[in-house]
């Protein structure tokens, strides 16, 4: 602001006056360097921290408008800068099991003041599956299930399987892959894996469900085929694909002519004129489902 001052002086019966103009202004600088902060993961959390701020010491005589922080990978990958006007600051856009640090800066009218540096805090893994929820058929081996943990280059993973897995599959706990050839219908069930994650220091885990059924396999098309012949001689039905050892049977299931009859040969007759329909099923076996034509 900026003010005069008069002054009036009486010199011998003369009144003198003077005057001057004084310009007064208050100054601030930058805060200091924010007293402490910390990096903070929730449980499960994979791409989010809060950075715990401590205030600085000094505001600059300016009260603090906000906080930067810059998070910054240990290893490698891209930065993350947001802005928070309080002192807890959530961060977003994080990678999975990847150590960090966070840079922190108070601002107030006159800028950004030094920083403070945080210990290095880590965030939660992931793990995904090439395959979450799958049918199997006895004696076919499967497509091996395989496991990816998601995290920075250079950590070491071990893997655990709570659950118990369809009989004649195996569940390997170094790279926590699911392989083999069931043996036995199974209907569906969840099994958990967890991986064991060595983060610099630090060891983390993460979990996800993979759910498995066991099935017969289906048998190739079943194909059925006739003939004609004089009323009162036998037809008898061929039968073509099918799959595994089980037995063939047949059922008479309509048709134009009188007196239509199968035997359990596929041998059919009639008494009369037209058509006779047959459908022929092969059984299941340990391997394979029931077919009908």
């Amino acid at each position: 602001a900026t003010y005069t001052i008069t002054a009036t002086v009486d010199i011998a019966g003369v009144t003198k006056t003077a005057s001057t103009t004084v310009s007064l202004g208050v100054t601030y600088s930058v805060p200091t360097a924010p007293a402490a902060a910390s990096g903070n993961v929730a449980n499960g959390a994979t791409t989010t921290a809060t950075i715990a701020i401590t205030a600085p010491v000094s505001n600059g005589g300016e009260s603090i408008d906000s906080y930067t922080v810059t998070v910054t990978p240990v290893v490698s990958g891209s930065a993350v800068t947001t802005n928070s006007a309080t002192t807890s600051a959530s961060v977003t856009g994080l990678q999975p099991g990847t150590q960090y640090v966070a840079t922190v800066v108070a601002n107030n009218a006159a800028g950004a003041g030094p920083s403070v540096t945080t210990s290095t805090f880590t965030t939660n893994p992931g793990l995904t599956t090439s395959s979450a929820t799958t049918t199997e058929a006895v004696g076919v081996a499967m497509t091996p299930i395989t496991a990816t943990v998601l995290a920075e280059v250079g950590v070491t993973s071990t893997f655990a399987l709570s659950g118990t897995l369809p009989a004649g599959l195996e569940f390997d706990t170094a790279t926590g892959t699911i392989s083999g050839t069931p043996t036995t219908v199974t209907t569906a069930t969840t099994v958990t894996i967890t991986a064991s994650v060595l983060i610099g220091s630090d060891t983390k885990t993460a979990t996800t469900n993979v759910t498995i059924s066991v099935a017969l396999s289906p048998q190739t098309t079943l194909t059925l085929a006739g003939g004609s012949a004089n009323i009162g001689d036998t037809v008898t039905v061929t039968v073509g694909g099918g799959s595994g050892s089980g037995n063939i049977t047949y059922v008479l299931t309509g048709g134009t002519a009188a007196g239509c009859s199968v035997n359990a040969q596929g041998e059919v007759t009639s008494t009369g004129a037209g058509t006779c329909i047959v459908r022929a099923t092969k059984a299941g076996d340990s391997l394979f489902a029931s077919a009908t034509s």
